[in-house]
């Protein structure tokens, strides 16, 4: 059971991303909305609740969280593991909610391994226009040693106040 909580949170929290991201993404065309729809637990269970039956957050609630940002750096990504010296490729798209244009913003990328080193970094420049989703490009990274890495982006506006910040955790094995 202390293994099989912590794994079924984690597939449960990929699974949610994948969906409303990718459902983001296709904002308009064909996609028209989308909505969160186990959010909380009514008895003790191992389930895909948001938040649990002792009203505890799940990893799944923090990743909704994210993917639900009204201003967001969508990941796209096709798999959650590498071997080392594969490339490792993640599409970045720029998501805006809002009614409004947000010009000169800044979507800057990190992949970290598990002590936070920093393997590699970039930057999209962008101007989001209002309600919209685009795809800015790739990030493309050769693979290296084994273990847990995060690419991490995060949406700055033009003063530099982060927006928000995404997360897409992967393995090379």
């Amino acid at each position: 059971l202390r293994q099989y909580i912590p794994r079924t949170q984690a597939y449960v929290a990929r699974l949610f991303q994948v969906a409303l991201e990718r459902s983001r993404r296709l904002k308009y065309n064909p996609a028209g909305g989308i909505l969160h729809f186990h959010a909380i637990d009514i008895w003790p269970s191992a389930t895909m609740a948001a938040i649990d039956f002792y009203r505890q957050p799940t990893q799944a609630f923090y990743t909704v969280q994210r993917s639900f940002a009204p201003v967001l750096a969508s990941l796209e990504y096709f798999r959650d593991h590498w071997r080392p010296g594969e490339e490792v490729q993640c599409g970045v798209w720029a998501i805006n909610d809002e009614w409004y244009e947000i010009p000169n913003a800044r979507i800057l990328w990190s992949i970290a391994d598990s002590h936070d080193r920093v393997a590699q970094k970039g930057e999209f420049p962008v101007t989001m226009a209002a309600d919209s989703s685009h795809k800015l490009g790739e990030v493309r990274w050769t693979a290296g040693d084994p273990g847990t890495y995060q690419l991490r982006a995060q949406v700055l506006d033009s003063s530099g106040k982060q927006l928000s910040e995404n997360l897409f955790e992967f393995e090379i094995r």
